[in-house]
């Protein structure tokens, strides 16, 4: 079995992180960061991608507890996961705001 640290580091795109020099990413440390942008932003090659990469349990954390996500990335991973939208922090956020 191989350890976390010997994982293949995604390779995504630059649509969720246009503004990034990707090579200094530290998929450890800001997990929750790369998985919010990535579903907020990324394709869908980057979120299967990050799914892969770091499993049900942290990608399902990182969403939940994002302080801020779009409406259209909570909607996507309720429906992904299984969870009722009003599970996740920002959802009374995205709720007081103009339908798009």
């Amino acid at each position: 079995m191989s350890k976390d640290s010997d994982k293949v580091i995604p390779q995504l795109s630059n649509k969720a992180f246009w503004d990034t020099d990707m090579k200094l990413l530290d998929f450890d440390k800001q997990k929750k960061a790369i998985i919010g942008r990535v579903f907020n932003d990324g394709t869908w090659n980057d979120i299967l991608a990050v799914w892969n990469y770091y499993g049900d349990a942290i990608v399902v954390d990182s969403l939940v507890t994002a302080a801020y996500l779009k409406r259209s990335a909570v909607l996507l991973a309720a429906k992904m996961f299984k969870i009722d939208p009003k599970l996740f922090k920002c959802y009374e956020k995205i709720q007081s705001q103009k339908s798009l």
